[in-house]
């Protein structure tokens, strides 16, 4: 079962696990290379009606997903909605794949895990951070648990940045995060009240990890881990670095 484990302790298991941080060899971003071929462009509707202070919100944050991916590019808002152009390249890619996504991570205890084949998991749409929610795990496309969870006790707020890494000792990826000041201290007073029992770390309604905390001083940081690849590891690090949209953004539609 993956754990919470105390600065310094090495953090093993088949899901993805949250440790407190022990260091990783970070990965730098490397300048897109050069090439002739014309940017991709992207076009965003929010999937709600919004004021035009929403959407420059939802613009500051895809430029931050576009730069964090080692990307180049232009994001900006337009008639009912947002346009990203986002140049080739070597973060190009990355950039794309996760420009539509609401990024929103919520820490939710877990009440009890429930049985896969029986799991009446609650859709993106209707989940809420106030509310009680049931969730899968998933790893490589497929589901490999499912929980019932809690309200939310902390979201995106707390988190100040996130790094891709790679585990020094078997070169695994990982993702490293870094708390706010404040963020800090809200994190270790929600482990505190939970030491010996599961938190899960949803983002997007899919939990990425529900590990078991072992300590409540994480100094500022800790670390989510493994994940099946590299790519997938630098997605989660741009979404978890650039905070979450202020609404739902969906491709726009043919006129």
């Amino acid at each position: 079962m993956p754990r919470l484990a105390a600065v310094g302790a090495l953090v093993v298991g088949a899901a993805t696990a949250l440790g407190a941080c022990s260091g990783g060899k970070p990965i730098s971003i490397r300048p897109p290379t050069t090439t002739t071929l014309p940017p991709t462009v992207v076009e965003l509707e929010p999937s709600r009606a919004v004021v035009a202070e929403v959407l420059e919100r939802a613009a500051v944050v895809l430029r931050r997903r576009v730069e964090l991916a080692g990307a180049t590019g232009s994001v900006a808002v337009v008639p009912g909605g947002v346009e990203a152009r986002v140049d080739a390249g070597a973060g190009q890619a990355r950039a794309v794949a996760v420009l539509a996504r609401t990024g929103r991570v919520l820490f939710r205890p877990v009440l009890m895990p429930r049985d896969v084949g029986d799991c009446p998991a609650t859709s993106p749409d209707r989940e809420l951070a106030n509310r009680p929610a049931t969730l899968v795990e998933q790893q490589g496309g497929h589901t490999v648990a499912c929980f019932a969870l809690g309200p939310s006790e902390l979201d995106n707020a707390v988190v100040d940045t996130a790094q891709a890494t790679q585990e020094p000792t078997d070169g695994s990826w990982q993702v490293e995060l870094t708390f706010t000041a404040k963020g800090t201290h809200d994190f270790d007073a929600m482990a505190a009240r939970y030491i010996g029992r599961q938190i899960a770390i949803d983002l997007d309604a899919v939990v990425l990890s529900a590990p078991t905390v072992q300590t409540a001083d994480f100094n500022g940081r800790a670390i989510v881990r493994p994940f099946s690849d590299e790519d997938e590891a630098r997605r989660v690090a741009v979404l978890l670095g650039s905070g979450a949209l202020p609404v739902s953004l969906r491709p726009r539609s043919a006129p």
